[in-house]
């Protein structure tokens, strides 16, 4: 628009401003000979005038939705609680302002409660107010999505028009802002729910223009819904709405405007609504960079004391960068800001859903910087360690340099380097898929040795000879394989094992029944033996002398094997003579140690532990032939959050370890029973640093518990919405699996406080703590309970057990179920809301491999397989106990019992996998733990 254009349009609103003061002093018929005098011919500028008199006299707009613009107390004519007209009941009045009034109801013909918005009786025959009413109905009816607030039903009732629409609890963001500047988080978390329901709004030609935080409402469940449609029009219409309204919200009657186009509320308008232009989506997103300017910085981006002032700062002048308000507004934030902003349509974002990439771009960009910064933290604070322990003579190794020799987004994971030290292979997933890469040390060009394969191959190990490859590959069943270091030649070794450690002459790998990254997630096994593999033959001898052995490393002169394990629910580090015999502890303490692996020249063993405090690598000196120690544990200190998977080369002078990161907090989402589909975007409910895991509701859906997964383990609370965290447990102890009775009164878990895993429940508040089981080997684990909150369901070595938390555990016999079949085990995962069935999943023994997902009948006592083969964990039942939501792959599936068809719900979005999730009792909310996690190889110089 041009300059001189620019002037008219101010001109005209200060002669409108003019007159509506002038104007409101007089009443009546003087009011009426006033504006006819004043305005002459110009019906135009009378209509604009009286729109804003009109304003003024109905004093705030209707349902800007959480109460903001409906004033506490009686309408002049309320609507007593207990009337009924149709289905609907009154229950009592919400709120009551000029453009209307809100009334909770009960709609009995549906058994829910809604919300009715009544036209005010004063308005009850003006055309305007029902016109506006019923272009709300319109648009919204049009709509179908979570983040847009429903609308049920209209109709009238004693003359006066009502919508039905959806109760909300919670709060617009009006009120929010009120109280304080919202976190980076949630301000991101409402902005990209705003883009989702605006996209889906434009996606039917419908535009909204009256985007504020005031029509954005915020539930007690942190889902954001765009509320009060009554000035939106299809963006191909040409008739548009006088409904002008300055910051204030105030909605005229008429009918017309300066152009006949003008909408909305002046403080958030883009310019070409403020200049009564036609409008498209454009103006909305223009609206929405309006309310984060106002969310970063706590004031609205254009200023001005009258109309003309405010008009003239809209079409003419840049707000100040929120940084220069508010310094903690990020870069990246603040562009996306102005890019909204800007003063030509086609300079902005053209479609919500472009501007919801840049907001997730920038999200996932803090979240990497966020972990950067915990490295750079963790760098200087273990390099000022490593120079204190190198100025102490004999206490460590000395460790010269740290090179980074991958930095892909994702996971590097099971480094092992080449005896000369030059080049090194390991798993990533670069390709989709897990996959084995050959680097050489410096170079930035991988080879992929797995091309070949369709399947997963993991746990790389170079030969002591440096001319092959031994690792595990799901190829052909699963099972350990060998092949050459150009990829080619891949032989099949076994059928079964995992973290292959070669012989130290390389005629040999000793291999585990059983695999886990995660030690800090590992229950007790019931059985994880190590086998012996001739390469040369593929046959295989059993270790005898254990029973439980993870990860195995051969000693450089061949006479032992160190490994690690879950002995009396610990994680400690054992060796054991090649040929077998009794093990021997290296440790054995609180502290989770795991990974070992034998320095070359056999005196000391290397392990990952936290008993410094967060996840790094310690060593302690040992004699090869006995695996007596020979001394405490020392620290080995690197520059990384959490390290481990250590590889040396053959003089002792290199390391190879990886280094990780990893981000596992609780999301909630809302979803659907009946359209069997998620509801809305995820909303994070916990910020931690630690890894947050096994989230589980209160029956009445206010509440989460759930553990850390950090020694010690604890138990802790939460509200849905995200506040009032609290711990329940405290010690050294490992409390695990917390799950909240139906009856709302105790809360079970499992833990080792008593040196085994046993079954134990508390109260909500952190008290009358209860051990109900004291069963031997193993204890008993992975408790969950009956719907009627009655018996308590278990496993303890392998079988499950059904408990009556009310009894001790010497006055009630052992109830458990028959096996499912011969090398066969069930996981129980939760008890069907009828009382009727157990879901879990089939596995192997003692591999543990996968078979499927299972359903028990208690009644006819027989298993029934359902879904996929080999898929399937953490099942949890829908309300109507004929379909389970369940985990595989890191995203959620549902199965139907009768059908047996499943499909996909949700996926947490690229290289993020949910570990845990939890259903809600009415089946509306999942709450769930994801996991993002980082891991690159670092390289060390060691002496």
């Amino acid at each position: 628009m041009s300059a001189s254009g620019q002037s008219m349009v101010i001109e005209r609103w200060r002669q409108v401003e003019s007159l509506f003061h002038a104007a409101l002093e007089k009443t009546g018929e003087e009011r009426a000979a006033f504006l006819t005098k004043a305005c002459g011919n110009d019906q135009d500028l009378r209509l604009e005038v009286e729109s804003l008199l009109a304003s003024e006299d109905l004093a705030a707009r209707f349902l800007e939705s959480s109460g903001d613009g409906i004033q506490a107390g009686a309408p002049r004519e309320p609507v007593p609680a207990g009337e009924r007209f149709g289905p609907y009941v009154i229950v009592a009045l919400v709120g009551a302002g000029g453009m209307g009034e809100v009334y909770q109801a009960h709609d009995e013909r549906l058994d829910r409660d809604v919300a009715i918005k009544f036209v005010p009786v004063a308005l009850a025959d003006d055309a305007a107010a029902r016109e506006r009413f019923e272009r709300e109905a319109r648009a919204a009816s049009a709509l179908n999505h979570p983040n847009i607030c429903t609308v049920y039903d209209t109709g009238q009732h004693q003359g006066r028009p009502f919508l039905v629409m959806e109760l909300l609890e919670g709060q617009s963001l009006k009120q929010r802002m009120a109280e304080k500047l919202l976190p980076l988080q949630e301000l991101l978390a409402v902005a990209g729910q705003v883009c989702a329901a605006l996209q889906a709004a434009h996606a039917k030609g419908i535009v909204h223009r009256d985007v504020k935080p005031a029509n954005i409402f915020v539930t007690a469940g942190g889902q954001v819904k765009i509320l009060d449609f009554g000035l939106a029009k299809r963006a191909w219409d040409s008739a548009g709405s006088a409904a002008v309204s300055a910051s204030s919200g105030a909605a005229p009657t008429k009918a017309h405007s300066l152009t006949g186009n003008l909408a909305g509320t002046l403080a958030y308008m883009s310019p070409e609504q403020a200049q009564g232009k036609e409008v498209d989506a454009r103006t909305d997103l223009f609206s929405l960079g309006a309310v984060l300017y106002e969310m970063t910085t706590g004031r609205q981006p254009f200023q001005g004391e009258t109309l003309g002032e405010l008009i003239r700062a809209i079409l003419t002048e840049s707000p100040r960068r929120p940084s220069q308000l508010n310094p903690a507004v990020p870069k990246g934030l603040e562009r996306i800001i102005g890019k909204a902003l800007a003063k030509e349509p086609q300079a902005r974002y053209q479609s919500a859903g472009d501007m919801a990439g840049e907001l997730i771009a920038f999200a996932e960009s803090r979240r990497r910087r966020s972990r950067l910064a915990m490295y750079v933290a963790a760098l200087a604070a273990s390099f000022a360690l490593v120079a204190w322990l190198i100025t102490r003579p004999e206490q460590g190794p000395r460790l010269e340099a740290f090179t980074q020799l991958t930095e892909n987004l994702g996971e590097e994971l099971y480094p092992s380097l080449s005896p000369d030290g030059k080049s090194f292979v390991y798993q990533s997933r670069a390709s989709g898929k897990w996959g084995i890469y050959l680097r050489v040390v410096g170079a930035d060009n991988p080879i992929a040795l797995s091309k070949n394969s369709a399947l997963d191959d993991t746990h790389p190990a170079f030969s002591p000879g440096g001319e092959q490859v031994a690792f595990r590959s799901e190829r052909d069943g699963g099972g350990i394989f060998v092949m050459g270091l150009d990829g080619e030649n891949v032989r099949r070794l076994t059928n079964f094992g995992y973290n292959p450690s070669w012989s130290p002459d390389g005629k040999e790998v000793v291999v585990s029944m059983q695999e886990c990254l995660r030690p800090e997630e590992r229950g007790p096994p019931p059985d994880a033996q190590l086998f012996r593999v001739n390469v040369a033959t593929g046959g295989t001898r059993k270790i005898p002398g254990i029973d439980d052995a993870l990860a195995p490393s051969w000693s450089p002169h061949g006479y032992r094997i160190a490994y690690w394990n879950s002995p009396r629910a610990a994680r400690n580090i054992s060796t054991v003579a090649a040929d077998g015999g009794d093990p021997v502890p290296i440790t054995a303490d609180l502290a989770l140690d795991w990974g070992p692996v034998w320095s070359p020249d056999g005196r000391y063993l290397y392990f990952a532990s936290d008993r410094g405090g967060s996840m790094n690598l310690w060593r302690v000196r040992i004699d090869e032939r006995s695996g007596k120690t020979e001394g405490a544990p020392e620290p080995v200190t690197t520059p990384a959050v959490s390290s481990g998977l250590m590889s040396f080369s053959r003089d002792g002078s290199r390391m190879l370890y990886a280094a990780q990161a990893r981000d596992m907090n609780l999301y909630k989402i809302g979803f659907d029973p009946a359209r069997e589909a998620i509801a809305g975007e995820p909303v994070q409910v916990t910020q931690s640093s630690k890894p947050l895991a096994d989230p589980n509701f209160s029956p009445d859906g206010q509440w989460i518990v759930f553990n850390d997964r950090l020694t010690p383990q604890n138990l802790m609370v939460v509200r849905s919405n995200g506040t009032g965290l609290r711990r329940l447990t405290e010690g050294a102890q490992l409390d695990r699996c917390p799950r909240w009775s139906p009856d709302g009164q105790r809360i079970v878990f499992f833990s080792n406080r008593s040196g085994t895993w046993q079954t134990y429940t508390i109260d909500p508040e952190g008290g009358h703590l209860q051990c109900h089981t004291d069963a031997p080997g193993n204890g008993a684990r992975l408790p969950r309970w009956s719907p009627d909150s009655k018996r308590v369901i278990y496993i303890a070595n392998g079988k499950v057990g059904i408990l009556d938390p009310a009894k001790a555990w010497s006055d009630q016999p052992a109830r458990l179920l028959p096996d499912p079949g011969p090398g066969e085990r069930f996981a129980v995962a939760s008890w069907s809301p009828d009382g009727g069935m157990l879901a879990g999943e089939l596995r192997q023994s003692p591999s543990g491999a996968a078979i499927g997902l299972a359903v028990y009948r208690l009644d006819a006592k027989t298993y029934e397989r359902i879904g996929p083969a080999g898929t399937g964990t953490g099942a949890r039942w829908l309300p109507d106990s004929r379909r389970i939501l369940f985990l595989h792959d890191g995203e959620l599936y549902l199965v139907s019992l009768a059908s047996k068809r499943f499909h996909h719900v949700f996926s947490p979005g690229l290289r993020r996998e949910i570990t845990g999730f939890d259903l809600s009792r009415d089946g509306r909310w999942i709450v769930f733990t994801v996991e993002a996690a980082e891991s690159d190889i670092w390289l060390a110089n060691l002496r």
